[in-house]
């Protein structure tokens, strides 16, 4: 039965949850249907308005660019009270403007910097793998160690154990991110402890480095933000604590799981993995960032995003599926759905690392598009390369991805073998 058959009996308070089974269990075979056959799909959602998810490329990126009607103001509960007013919760608003500009002008962009975290991920995973033969999990040994080491080393987390990094991250990604219209009440909870407790740590840290300042600043990012050169940026350091907590919240998980998905997706290609073992003998980063985008279009990392109508608004202008949305309606925009849009994704079955990068859909899109991006893949691709570049690399099992996720939110364990002696 398809996901539309199973849908047309299904009773209209199971509706949304068969959408979510779906989502989880039959990604591509649910996006399959519903970009053919119902590219705008209208589900009875929590208090009596609906739901809408939107499939094609076209109507997809739409959604995504009208942040003034089409907002994130559902983000605001999960997370004013953990990581203070955030740019992720607001549009066209002060925290969005005014930090997003300053953030940016923080985070690296030339050459020098990101041949820095290339160089940091690298040392991360060779010597986590140095020595190394028989099975391992590249999930724990690998592929969380590279964002804990640039949280730690880069941003400025230096000091916290990772216990604590760990359950600051977690606790606030899986409420803020995979707990959609916050019905799992226990994660908003954890979310908020979490979130106070990471925003006092940095508070401390501030502290610390002010009570340090006859040192010449450090190169963090946190210690540029305080009294390095971009320390006229915030006037005010609860903008500093919320927007570092915010490196935190979205590096950790998503870099972990963007690592072992694009190395498992490459691992089952072997044409692939000989093209990108070529790309790294010849330090060819575009083209092994080119792979990497590739990969995580077939198994993305985040497969949709959330918006919530400012007032009535018309989805699918133009089309012949146009509809009239409600206020405060959800729309559920599915990245993972546009990304094998034939239109955008010539023959979207077949990996072609040469697509168009602009294309990807892998940091979102429009006024929201992830402020680090160009971090998240530049360390992403690093990592991949490096692990890639051990010979004696082979998947246990079918294909390895059983182990992936097993059905949770981030990835659990990922186990190879390997012979690094």
């Amino acid at each position: 039965m398809t996901f539309l058959e199973e849908l047309s009996i299904a009773s209209p308070p199971k509706k949304l949850r068969l959408f979510f089974r779906w989502l989880r269990d039959k990604p591509d075979e649910l996006f399959d249907e519903l970009r053919e056959k119902k590219p705008l799909l209208l589900l009875p959602g929590p208090g009596a308005l609906p739901v809408a998810v939107v499939s094609r490329w076209r109507d997809v990126t739409d959604v995504l660019r009208r942040h003034d009607e089409l907002t994130v103001a559902q983000n605001i509960s999960s997370m004013d009270q953990s990581v203070g007013p955030f740019m992720l919760a607001r549009d066209s608003s002060i925290e969005n403007w005014h930090d997003r500009a300053a953030m940016q002008i923080v985070l690296p962009i030339d050459p020098l910097e990101q041949d820095k975290l290339r160089s940091k991920a690298h040392d991360v995973v060779t010597s986590a793998l140095r020595g190394r033969t028989g099975q391992i999990d590249l999930v724990q040994t690998v592929a969380r160690e590279v964002p804990f080491r640039i949280v730690k080393d880069y941003y400025g987390f230096s000091g916290a154990s990772e216990v604590k990094l760990n359950r600051w991250s977690r606790a606030t990604q899986h409420d803020m991110f995979h707990n959609p219209f916050g019905i799992q009440t226990p994660l908003r909870r954890l979310n908020i402890e979490a979130g106070r407790e990471l925003r006092q740590w940095i508070r401390g840290k501030i502290d610390l480095i002010r009570r340090n300042d006859s040192v010449a600043p450090g190169d963090t990012i946190l210690e540029k933000l305080v009294h390095g050169r971009y320390a006229n940026l915030f006037d005010d350091d609860e903008r500093i604590v919320s927007n570092v907590a915010g490196l935190l919240v979205g590096t950790i998980e998503t870099t972990a799981q963007a690592i072992v998905q694009a190395v498992r997706e490459i691992l089952i290609r072997p044409d692939t993995l000989d093209l990108v073992r070529e790309h790294i003998e010849q330090q060819n980063w575009d083209g092994i960032e080119g792979a990497v985008n590739e990969a995580l279009r077939f198994n993305p990392v985040g497969p949709v995003l959330f918006r919530t109508c400012d007032r009535a608004v018309a989805l699918g202008e133009g089309t012949g599926y146009r509809q009239m949305l409600p206020p405060r309606a959800t729309v559920i925009a599915a990245l993972a759905s546009a990304m094998y849009d034939a239109e955008i994704f010539p023959s979207p079955k077949s990996f072609d690392p040469s697509r168009n990068r602009a294309h990807y859909l892998h940091f979102g899109h429009g006024h929201h598009k992830c402020l680090g991006a160009h971090i998240g893949l530049t360390i992403t691709a690093a990592a991949v390369a490096a692990i890639l570049s051990k010979s004696d690399l082979t998947l246990i099992g079918k294909d390895g991805f059983e182990s992936v996720i097993k059905g949770k939110p981030f990835p659990e364990e990922f186990i190879v073998t390997i012979d690094c002696k």
